[in-house]
């Protein structure tokens, strides 16, 4: 029977040498020979899910070295070890909601990309949807499917969405005691959402918008003590968002040390863009990048998405650029906890009501593109130029591959006469057609007229139509051939 590896000293250390020299020296596409880990892909190449750099993170094993000349002699210079190899770029960036929608398609969770179970997880905790009698039921079998891939299922409701469950408790709290945005949900989440309120909203916001009030009433303090809850309370009562019997049993609790590897595997699977993940999260994923950390879950599940390494150094650098942080962080709103209130107070027509939840979180999340483009869409039919305003906003944080950002884009250009900026923008957007992302499924627009906004399937389909409607508009029959032309081959 042979020893098992050594686990310290001198004997380990060149059996991770060994392998850091196996792992730098391994280039595609035919890859290192011999390698247990790689696969015969059928095109005269090989493949693997770059299991020695997680071994090597894994073990903390000594970076690659290089030998030089010092004087008469020679000396040895860490370098840094090579990165990840990035996989083929996708035709389009990661969309979680897309990938749910496809995913959900089926009911056997062990078929379900990773993304897919942590944002059904996400939209149950959070009371997103108006979920039936088996809510709890749907909670437990997706937990299962967690654990039975490897992670705790406890560390990550409270670790991995805890912030997300706290800022969705709070916010309903507020808006609770706003009185003109009545709140959104079933009867038993707004109960909840008042019984909060009576421990973390001592009076109502008085004075200006419904949005100054919102901002006004936010406390990034209370949000901590709910954060605490969270991550101490008993699980059932989070489940429910169950509170505490009184102020003092909320205070009570403590907030423990972070575990940061939950919330960055939860912004890494449900968040598209890198600008709304935490520091932490942006930080663990550099890491990782560079085999300096050690993933939670299986490999499999970590290749189901990629992130592009120059994207998240540019964004890394500018961060370090900046005097101050430019977010308040994770105990801020998050614009997708207020789509269904704002859906629904759209539909009865009070689309300032609406706007205001989304200003609020722009206020609070000034790097949030998702929350510019939300108030954009609400304010688009009674203000068209101001919403032009925020959509480029949106675009400039990140923003401008949404088939919806393009959707409402083109529609708030045709409502102002700009018919021939519309066309040029056209121009842009169908140059990079194959990577324009997202809006499958439960996506809203508005209609030409805006009389209400509508369930819309097949986004790519409706900023085509905008494009015909806007070259129609110009009255030259030129141009409507051309652009129908165009229109029919993008179909």
């Amino acid at each position: 029977m042979s020893d098992s590896l050594p686990s310290q000293g001198a004997e380990k250390e060149i059996f991770l040498r060994a392998l850091r020299n196996y792992s730098e020296a391994c280039e595609p596409p035919a890859l290192t020979p011999g390698c247990p880990f790689a696969i015969d892909l059928g095109n005269g190449g090989r493949g693997c899910l770059e299991e020695c750099v997680t071994l090597l993170a894994r073990y903390n094993a000594p970076p690659p070295v290089d030998e030089i000349a010092i004087g008469k002699g020679l000396g040895l210079r860490p370098r840094p070890p090579r990165p990840r190899r990035e996989p083929a770029k996708p035709g389009r960036a990661f969309d979680c909601a897309e990938v749910y929608l496809i995913d959900s398609e089926s009911n056997d969770y062990s078929r379900w990309r990773l993304s897919s179970l942590l944002e059904r997880l996400r939209r149950l905790l959070l009371w997103i949807e108006d979920w039936d009698t088996d809510r709890r039921q749907l909670i437990d079998d997706v937990l299962d499917e967690i654990q039975r891939r490897g992670l705790s299922s406890d560390e990550l409701v409270r670790f991995g969405f805890g912030s997300s469950i706290a800022v969705g408790i709070y916010s309903s709290a507020v808006i609770s005691a706003v009185d003109d945005i009545p709140q959104s949900g079933t009867t038993e989440s707004i109960q909840r959402s008042r019984e909060w309120a009576s421990l973390l909203v001592d009076h109502a916001p008085e004075g200006g918008s419904a949005a100054d009030r919102l901002v006004a009433g936010y406390n990034v303090d209370k949000v901590a003590a709910v954060i605490a809850w969270v991550v101490s309370a008993d699980l059932e009562d989070v489940f429910e968002w169950r509170p505490p019997t009184s102020k003092e049993a909320l205070a009570a609790f403590t907030l423990p040390p972070p575990k940061e590897q939950y919330s960055w595997l939860v912004d890494r699977f449900t968040t598209t863009y890198l600008n709304d993940w935490a520091p932490s999260s942006q930080r663990m994923e550099w890491g990782y990048l560079h085999g300096k950390v050690v993933p939670l879950c299986r490999a499999h599940d970590m290749a189901s998405r990629s992130v592009d390494r120059n994207e998240l150094a540019t964004l890394l650098a500018h961060q370090a650029s900046e005097p101050k942080p430019q977010r308040r962080g994770p105990a801020s709103p998050s614009a997708s906890q207020y789509v269904s209130m704002a859906l629904r107070l759209l539909t009865e027509g009070r689309r300032g009501a609406a706007a205001s939840l989304f200003q609020a979180v722009a206020t609070l999340r000034p790097r949030s593109a998702d929350a510019y483009n939300n108030w954009a869409f609400c304010l688009l039919p009674d203000d068209p130029a101001k919403s032009l305003k925020l959509l480029d906003q949106a675009m400039e944080l990140g923003m401008s591959e949404s088939l919806v950002l393009v959707g409402n884009r083109l529609l708030a250009l045709y409502k102002l006469s700009k018919f021939a900026a519309a066309l040029t923008y056209a121009e842009d957007v169908f140059a990079r057609w194959p990577a324009l992302v997202g809006g499958r499924g439960n996506t809203h627009m508005w209609p030409v007229d805006c009389s209400q906004p509508k369930r819309v399937d097949d986004p790519r389909s409706y900023v085509l139509d905008l494009v015909l409607l806007i070259a129609s508009a110009t009255e030259s029959s030129e141009v409507l051939g051309d652009w129908k032309r165009r229109v029919e081959a993008m179909r």
